[in-house]
């Protein structure tokens, strides 16, 4: 027998697939767009919220060497986001789960150049809608994959509609943020229900799915998962003490660094998860 097992042909994708390959593609065009847009608007806001800083001074840092560095992080950051979500996108543009990781990497990846476009939002109202358009899909996909990693499904099933709901409450929240649907206008014990809630329901989920569901390729996967949201605490520490203006309990930022951290995590388990599903199974039979 050859040792050398030629590669098996990928499956022809569905419609569906086909449909949300061509979603995705149409997402990333237009979240590549206001990135590259978003990253002057980015270096003004910071540069903006640095003058005549205190702490600067002390340190003797310049306005410029602050604004150009944390521009040039963000702007590092997204590329890292966009090449690896190409690449998944490249290799296993055929799977739904796939998919899902490499559209959470795409919005997500465009967070930070996206808040200069948010604040200038108020000026030019165009910007509104494609802006909150590609956080309202970050949110939502990094989201779900909590919900759904990394077999797919929902585990408890009671969990899916909790799953809509949360796709919902994001509506007024990004697009009518100023508006009694939204949750962050609503009282402070409701809001942190919103935002502590559906995250750790997430968390039960993937509890529930690893001791009673999972195989032990998806119990490693699990495990990267959660080194990822382990990180969130000491990133909220760091946007605390760099980014002034900004508060680490603020709803748009609590939001958008578990979604970014979440989609961290879903990225670490798939280069695994990638070589896993080469193997022959029959091969992995005879090791066992």
């Amino acid at each position: 027998m050859n040792k050398h097992l030629s590669a098996s042909p990928q499956p022809r994708p569905s419609g569906r697939i086909r449909l949300a390959q061509m979603a995705w593609l149409a997402v990333t065009l237009l979240t590549l767009t206001l990135f590259v847009i978003g990253v002057p608007a980015r270096y003004a806001q910071l540069s903006a919220a640095a003058q005549n800083n205190r702490a600067l001074l002390e340190l003797r840092v310049s306005v410029t060497s602050y604004a150009v560095y944390f521009t040039a992080l963000s702007f590092a950051i997204g590329l890292a986001h966009f090449v690896t979500a190409a690449v998944i996108f490249w290799r296993r543009s055929h799977e739904r789960m796939a998919l899902l990781v490499a559209l959470a990497l795409v919005t997500n990846g465009a967070t930070a150049p996206l808040s200069g476009l948010y604040a200038l939002a108020t000026i030019h109202p165009a910007w509104q809608w494609p802006v909150g358009a590609v956080n309202y899909l970050g949110l939502i996909s990094s989201m779900l994959l909590l919900f759904v990693f990394p077999a797919g499904g929902f585990v408890p099933r009671w969990t899916r509609p909790l799953a809509w709901l949360w796709c919902v409450l994001n509506v007024p929240a990004v697009f009518f943020p100023n508006s009694a649907l939204s949750f962050t206008t609503w009282p402070l014990l409701l809001e942190i229900v919103v935002l502590l809630g559906w995250p750790g329901v997430g968390a039960y989920a993937q509890l529930h799915r690893y001791f009673r569901v999972s195989s032990p390729l998806q119990r490693q996967q699990t495990k990267w998962v959660t080194i990822g949201l382990m990180a969130a605490v000491p990133l909220v520490r760091f946007v605390t003490a760099m980014l002034f203006d900004v508060q680490p309990l603020d709803p748009a930022v609590f939001t958008m660094v578990t979604a970014a951290v979440v989609a961290i995590g879903m990225l670490a388990t798939f280069i695994p998860a990638r070589r896993a599903s080469r193997v022959d199974p029959m091969i992995a039979l005879r090791a066992e």
